[in-house]
């Protein structure tokens, strides 16, 4: 790679990011992605030597996607049921 291509990969990732960011967070996944940039780009040595964190971290992260998700549903769906004895009573 030469250091045209170089600079045009990193302007690339740079312009992508901000995107990235709010697709992850939208999808309520961005702790989760977090992690793993934390854990396999950056500290690697502090992951391996602290497992039992890591994997409290991942089920934290997991877990925090899922209840948001969660909520997201019963609210829809709840939301839902307000609409339609909204609309049988009329």
């Amino acid at each position: 790679m030469n250091m045209w291509q170089q600079l045009l990969t990193v302007f690339c990732i740079l312009a992508a990011l901000p995107l990235a960011v709010k697709v992850l967070w939208k999808l309520r996944l961005l702790p989760l992605a977090l992690y793993f940039l934390s854990t396999r780009l950056f500290f690697p040595e502090w992951a391996s030597a602290h497992e039992t964190a890591c994997i409290a971290l991942f089920a934290g992260c997991v877990l925090f996607a899922v209840v948001l998700w969660a909520v997201k549903i019963i609210h829809r769906r709840r939301e839902e049921r307000e609409i339609q004895a909204d609309l049988l009573a009329r």
